[in-house]
């Protein structure tokens, strides 16, 4: 990620988180992404902002499942699950 150059990423996490937490992240949309799961949509300057978010998430107790940049195709930046019917709805790279 370069100087001054912000980044949308995608995080996973099992549980469903309220939106009330959007007032803690910055540039936080949350959505649904399936039973007892949720995508968390982000905007973020660096790395060291992205971790600062994973630390906070941690500390809430939320189970970090898959973390990617939106800009990329997951299939192109990580290993992802094999299925026969289906594209895989996240990396299988765990955080």
């Amino acid at each position: 990620m370069g100087k001054d150059k912000q980044e949308t990423y995608q995080i996973y996490v099992r549980g469903e988180v309220d939106e009330q937490w959007t007032d803690w992240f910055s540039n936080l949309a949350v959505t649904s992404a399936g039973p007892a799961e949720s995508l968390l949509t982000l905007v973020v300057p660096d790395q060291a902002a992205l971790r600062g978010v994973l630390d906070r998430l941690w500390d809430l107790n939320y189970e970090v499942i898959a973390v990617s940049s939106a800009g990329h195709r997951p299939e192109e930046t990580v290993a992802t699950r094999e299925k026969d019917d289906a594209t895989p709805r996240y990396p299988t790279r765990i955080v």
